[in-house]
């Protein structure tokens, strides 16, 4: 790659995440607003419930409870927290992206002390967001989903992301991912960054495909392995 493509590469990355932290603490303070909102809320809640229970009418109680979860639950899934502030950005923004029939299951922790830089990791888990998110836009199938776990080991974290797929993805002669989006000369560098930042670190980077889903797993070492 030419030097004055990897700047404008940088540039691009920057003022995106100059973006994207913008809306992340928009989406904090909404998030947090929500459990204040419940929390004082959740008074009046009890006092319906002691009435209902005091009348004995099970299904009522049990149709309330069960609207008051998936009440708490619609709160809290607006805002996903790992731990590490350059994912939780990224991840909020590209979730954000997703209509609301794509079913999400995101769980687990990292941390900070991770080798690479935040410019890198931004760069790494951009690219796997963005492939996700077109896959997913693009799939006309009832069932759509994305599957993300994060793994906090002692000397290593890891990430697992799995999105359904329409159809297998084109390669090339090498086995690269050929990109379906119109800009292909500079989208289909995507997946090779990231293989390329995460084994310049000492880490692995391992892809995973059938015709319904695609998987990605991404090893990153913490600094105390050095």
């Amino acid at each position: 790659m030419k030097e004055n493509e990897k700047i404008r590469q940088l540039i691009k990355i920057e003022e995106e995440l100059k973006k994207m932290k913008s809306e992340y603490y928009e989406r904090l303070l909404e998030a947090e607003n929500n459990i204040r909102v419940y929390q004082h809320d959740m008074e009046n809640h009890l006092i319906c419930l002691m009435e209902l229970a005091y009348e004995e009418n099970a299904n009522r109680v049990m149709n309330y409870v069960k609207e008051l979860k998936n009440d708490f639950v619609d709160r809290k899934k607006q805002f996903y927290k790992t731990g590490n502030f350059i994912v939780d950005i990224m991840l909020n923004h590209y979730v954000s992206l997703l209509s609301d029939d794509v079913k999400k299951d995101i769980k687990g922790k990292w941390n900070e002390n991770l080798i690479i830089t935040d410019l890198e990791l931004c760069n790494v888990f951009s690219n796997l967001m963005q492939n996700a998110v077109e896959a997913l836009t693009k799939t006309t199938t009832n069932e759509k989903y994305l599957e993300i776990e994060f793994v906090q080991g002692k000397t290593y974290v890891k990430l697992e992301m799995k999105n359904s797929l329409e159809r297998l993805p084109e390669q090339d002669q090498q086995g690269n991912l050929i990109s379906t989006k119109e800009d292909r000369k500079n989208h289909g560098i995507g997946l090779m960054n990231v293989r390329r930042i995460v084994e310049k670190n000492g880490g692995k980077f391992e892809i995973e495909m059938t015709k319904e889903e695609f998987k990605s797993i991404v090893i990153l070492k913490l600094k105390e392995n050095l």
